[in-house]
């Protein structure tokens, strides 16, 4: 293992939680610790990279983190969907086609009742998320024009 992407259910582990793998060429068994350098993750660790240099673990700085979230979400907390469901008319709600690429369901804000909330098809690739810092609170944004 030589880059591993902190998930979810990683919050919690400790440095020494290791990852087994077996070597390709020879078959011995490999130990790694890529949560070495964070001592113990946090919520705001998910979607880090921690990459091994030189069999020593690294994370990636805070740029390389928030440029890297995209893919992050692709990849880990939301399912990606190969085509839209354009039964209904559908057009994504950012570039205005109906492209059949890739989409991902973003919640509305304000229907949430429980745990459930409603859902709009949006193409993966029209996510440009930023990091919005405030004083108090902190906002995965997305500008539409």
């Amino acid at each position: 293992m030589k880059e591993y992407i902190v998930k979810v259910t990683d919050v919690g582990k400790h440095a020494f939680t290791g990852f087994r793998s077996r070597c390709k060429e020879c078959g011995t068994i490999i130990t790694d610790f890529p949560f070495e350098p964070l001592g113990r993750v946090l919520k705001n660790d998910v979607g880090k990279k921690c990459r091994k240099i030189n069999n020593r673990w690294y994370v990636e700085n805070q740029e390389q983190f928030e440029k890297g979230l995209v893919k992050v979400y692709k990849e880990d907390l939301m399912r990606v969907f190969e085509h839209p469901n354009t039964s209904a008319g559908w057009k994504c709600p950012i570039c205005k086609t109906d492209a059949d690429k890739e989409v991902v369901l973003i919640g509305v804000a304000g229907t949430e009742e429980g745990h459930i909330m409603q859902a709009e098809q949006i193409h993966l690739d029209c996510i440009e998320l930023r990091l919005v810092k405030g004083d108090k609170k902190t906002f995965l944004a997305q500008e539409i024009i």
